[in-house]
């Protein structure tokens, strides 16, 4: 007769309930492990990535952090020209400073597509701030018009409403370029000589264009992963590319260019801002030269 007793219901129970929790406990610690594996070398190429950026596109990169640090200051050029102008502007500001700074960081580490998409949406929200500025700002106050505004600006603000086509037919670039806005920014862009600039096209025009390439870029491939593998088995999407990196800046510096130029020609008051405050906010465009060469009625002195 054995003296094994056989175990009851309630002990096999608790010893399927201890294997359960054991066999999660080792599979939680399997997957922290292979993140742990992905991260270091995630961390490893992108620290290879950002060495390699920094030590060929240097002076572009340093053109970038310059950029952001001017889009930073620029709340003090638009809170002394004058704040109630840019309301929506100074709105997004900071949202707009974040982009730029999170767009350079990517293409440092290789992530081009994802920093190019940032970039589409730096010129969707500069544009769309001060078109809502130029709204409301031609409205009476009292008016019912100006009140539904205001109702539509905060709804965008916090990404609900009617959304506006942006660069469609009657969008919004086409109804915030007027004849005045188009006339003076043609001038600014055409004295600074800006590489994007074509006396054949309309700013507008030149703008949509810019947009839809910003949108082929990011939405149809152009620029594609790079397959770095290692001693990891699996694959670590992004390295240095410089032709990608190229795309990256050549965008990033026509829509810094082209967000200045717009906001010069909307508001030419803040050209009278002075020298040290101009420098601090502005110091890529010759204030002096915009002044004294863009003829167009009124442009430095309204």
């Amino acid at each position: 007769m054995s003296d094994y007793d056989e175990p009851t219901d309630e002990e096999l129970e608790e010893w399927d309930k201890q294997y359960q929790e054991h066999m999660e406990m080792e599979y939680e610690r399997m997957i922290r492990d292979i993140a742990t594996m992905y991260s270091n070398k995630a961390k490893e190429f992108t620290n290879e990535c950002i060495e390699k950026t920094n030590e060929e596109k240097f002076y572009e990169i340093e053109y970038g952090f310059k950029c952001w640090e001017y889009t930073l200051n620029r709340l003090e050029g638009l809170f002394i020209s004058s704040y109630t102008d840019f309301n929506t502007l100074i709105d997004v500001n900071s949202e707009i400073y974040d982009i730029i700074y999170s767009s350079i960081s990517l293409a440092l580490s290789g992530h081009y597509k994802s920093a190019l998409t940032l970039i589409r949406q730096w010129l969707e929200l500069h544009i769309t701030a001060l078109f809502y500025d130029k709204l409301i700002n031609s409205r009476d106050k009292d008016s019912p018009s100006y009140k539904k505004l205001l109702n539509q600006k905060r709804s965008w603000l916090i990404g609900k409403g009617k959304k506006i086509t942006f660069s469609g037919n009657n969008g919004m670039i086409d109804q915030f370029f007027d004849f005045d806005l188009e006339d003076k920014a043609t001038i600014i862009s055409k004295k600074l000589r800006l590489d994007w600039y074509n006396k054949n096209k309309t700013i507008k025009d030149l703008i949509k264009e810019i947009w839809r390439k910003l949108s082929t870029t990011t939405h149809f491939g152009i620029i594609k992963s790079k397959e770095k593998i290692g001693d990891l088995k699996g694959i670590i999407p992004f390295d240095y590319n410089e032709e990608y990196f190229q795309i990256w800046y050549k965008y990033f510096k026509q829509v810094y260019e082209i967000t200045n130029v717009i906001l010069f020609a909307y508001y030419p008051k803040i050209l009278n801002l002075d020298d040290k405050t101009w420098d601090k906010c502005f110091f890529h465009f010759d204030k002096n030269l915009i002044k004294k060469y863009a003829s167009s009625p009124n442009l430095g002195k309204s």
